[in-house]
Parts: structure tokens; sequence; C-alpha cells
């Protein structure tokens, strides 16, 4: 399984990625700034997405449009809280800065599932 990680801040990105692949996944493209996460979503088949609602104080419309066109289920990762996430995200499971592993873990799991 392809995961995108869009994740500005190295040390976050680096959390997620040890419990993504503790869990067992392995293949895990990371993207930092919403230029390079737009060119990896253009580029390449993912099966899922686990993305930071804020990268460097940009807000992730063009990055969830992309998502959306693309057909590629996605997770928002935030320490905002859900009222700062654009209409268009709403239906889209939200985990809420510290998280837990074991709930980006399922969270994963839950989009690669369906």
């Amino acid at each position: 399984m392809r995961i995108l990680m869009i994740e500005d801040e190295y040390l976050v990105a680096e959390e997620i990625r040890f419990c993504l692949k503790r869990a067992g996944f392995a293949e895990i493209e990371h993207a930092a700034t919403e230029h390079d996460a737009l060119k990896c979503i253009s580029d390449a088949a993912w099966d899922a997405a686990v993305v930071d609602a804020n990268l460097d104080g940009r807000r992730l419309d063009g990055i969830a449009d992309a998502l959306f066109d693309r057909g590629i289920p996605f997770v928002i990762v935030t320490g905002y809280g859900r009222s700062s996430l654009p209409e268009r995200v709403a239906d889209i499971t939200v985990i809420e800065k510290p998280f837990r592993p074991k709930a980006l873990v399922d969270a994963v799991s839950s989009l690669l599932a369906k």
C-alpha cells in the first residue's frame, strides 16, 4: 500500500512515518510543501494520504481538491480542530495533534479497508 504523508514539520512527519511503518505500512512518501504534495498527487498512484491541515500557514484546500479529484482517500491531522477546516472536508476523518499512534493507524487502516 502506498501512502502519501503531507506534513511540514519534520519531527511530526517522522512520528507519523514511525507509527505507520510499525503498523506494517512499508511504502510511505513524504511531501513537506503544498507544491511538492500537488506534484506527488499528480505524478503517482496512492492508496491513501495523511494530510496536515496547515502547511506553512496555508490551508489544505488545494491539496484536498487534488486528492478528491484523483479519488485518493485521506485523513487530516491538525492541531487546530475541525472548525478551522474548509466545509469541503466536513466528512473527512480528523485526527487531532498530538495524536495517539493507534488513532492514526486505525484511521489509515479504515481508509484502506474501503
